[in-house]
């Protein structure tokens, strides 16, 4: 391998996978070195979403220890002491391994926030929020958020392109009375900062960015490979039908390229709809009217419209995209398992 120009040896290690390239760091200091550099992390993330929806994208799932313990008592089993996160093939659902969640919260009440790159961002009523990469077994407790007693607290997780960074913004719901207050945390800097949002935001984003759009009802933004999507309920069909109306953004950025690429007729409420990296259309409806037991899930298919099967999820879950990735393996404070 000494006679392979330096080149040639990053570009064939960017293409190796994850848990490859881990061992590849015991052949010695050199490739250790390489694979430890926020350039190569950059490239190997790259070379991985460059190969994004090929069929063999993975999704990852998560029902919180509550969550857990109320579907346990509820089949009289003993309820589990961690919570548990599922990947699963994204195409079809079919679980591929179970991975334990290694630390610890302090309330009952956990979430999935959200999941960038194979970073995932998990978060409890607490105001404690991990980010995990359970790929290269590396995590971190973020620091406390600087703002205390939040009410209404949204979490949101995101990657930055422009400065190949990733950040948590904590904000809380606005009222007449009560104007929303907003922090944000980032990786680089590992630090909580307080940012100032005007009003009149969230007012451009209402009558101009989705203005092409008709008023819809229990509407959500999500992403259909790699494009900004908006799904709601468009109409009542009798009364027990509904029709879901799905856009798509063309030309990111342009209101007039929103598309209506097709209406799904639904036999139930859905209360949760999402897409899948393959295009798939994951929908959660209640099995009865008012079943405390939690939640039951359906995966659409988009070309068809058919029900394709009847996923094995717990409920309640949070379902997020997912791939393997090198992040974080160079991060700072950062703890391994």
């Amino acid at each position: 391998m000494n006679y392979l120009p330096h080149d040639i040896v990053l570009n064939i290690l960017g293409r190796v996978l994850v848990k490859s390239v881990i061992r590849l760091r015991c052949v010695c200091k050199s490739w250790d070195s390489l694979i430890t550099t926020p350039s190569f992390i950059s490239a190997h993330l790259n070379h991985n979403n460059d190969n994004k929806y090929n069929g063999n994208d993975y999704i990852i799932h998560m029902a919180s220890w509550k969550a857990r313990r109320l579907v346990s008592s509820y089949r009289s089993k003993s309820p589990p002491k961690t919570s548990i996160c599922t990947v699963a093939f994204d195409r079809t659902f079919d679980k591929i391994s179970d991975i334990e969640i290694p630390f610890d919260f302090t309330s009952d009440c956990t979430q999935m926030v959200g999941s960038c790159n194979g970073l995932l961002c998990l978060a409890d009523s607490n105001n404690v929020i991990y980010l995990w990469n359970p790929s290269v077994r590396k995590f971190k407790k973020l620091p406390h958020p600087c703002l205390e007693n939040l009410n209404n607290v949204t979490l949101g997780f995101a990657y930055c392109s422009e400065n190949n960074d990733y950040k948590v913004v904590r904000t809380s719901h606005s009222t007449s009375l009560s104007p929303s207050e907003i922090e944000m945390y980032t990786l680089s800097s590992d630090s909580w900062r307080q940012v100032e949002i005007s009003v009149t935001t969230d007012v451009w984003f209402n009558e101009d960015f989705l203005s092409p759009i008709p008023l819809l009802q229990r509407t959500c933004i999500a992403s259909l490979r790699g494009k900004l999507a908006f799904i709601g309920k468009l109409a009542f069909i009798g009364q027990s039908s509904f029709q879901y109306s799905i856009w798509v953004m063309t030309d990111y950025g342009v209101v007039e390229f929103w598309n209506k690429l097709f209406v799904v007729p639904f036999e139930r409420l859905a209360y949760w709809v999402r897409f899948t990296n393959y295009g798939s259309l994951m929908v959660g409806y209640r099995s009865a009217p008012f079943n405390r037991q939690g939640m039951k899930y359906a995966l659409i298919d988009i070309e068809t419209l058919q029900e394709k099967k009847d996923p094995d999820i717990q409920h309640p879950s949070f379902i997020a995209s997912f791939m393997e990735s090198l992040v974080l393996l160079d991060g700072r404070n950062v703890e391994s398992y």
